[in-house]
């Protein structure tokens, strides 16, 4: 079991990308605090091998160990990916991380979780495809 150290991305005003990448069977993602972004979309992708599975985790204590829970969709569902996909995380929690709870040793998971807040700033991006 390893705690993945996570990279960030802010090309855009208002808009993070966080990934954490080549997370094995019982990796756990650094936390990444993110109360202030409105919106949270998790997605996943690589090898899930035989049964692996990501389940996206919340707390909302900023200090001393922290008890995480399961995070949702929308619709009530928990967030636990076990093919790749792009899902939406319902619940503002002062912290994020990914866990890896299932799979074998092949198992090589991507996750990038989106953030998002509106902001006042407005930079134009050129379609690039």
């Amino acid at each position: 079991m390893a705690v993945i150290g996570y990279t960030a991305d802010n090309t855009v005003a208002g808009v993070r990308v966080i990934t954490w990448a080549s997370m094995a069977v019982s990796d756990t993602g650094t936390p990444f605090i993110c109360a202030m972004y409105a919106d949270r979309t998790v997605q996943v992708h690589g090898n899930f091998s035989v049964g692996g599975n990501v389940i996206m985790e919340g707390t909302n204590q900023p200090t001393g160990p922290s008890i995480y829970a399961t995070l949702n969709d929308p619709l009530g569902n928990t967030v636990s990916i076990s093919t790749a996909k792009v899902q939406q995380i319902l619940e503002n929690t002062f912290y994020i991380r990914p866990r890896i709870s299932a799979g074998d040793a092949s198992t090589s998971l991507t996750v990038r979780l989106l953030v998002s807040t509106p902001t006042g700033d407005s930079i134009f991006v050129a379609d690039t495809v």
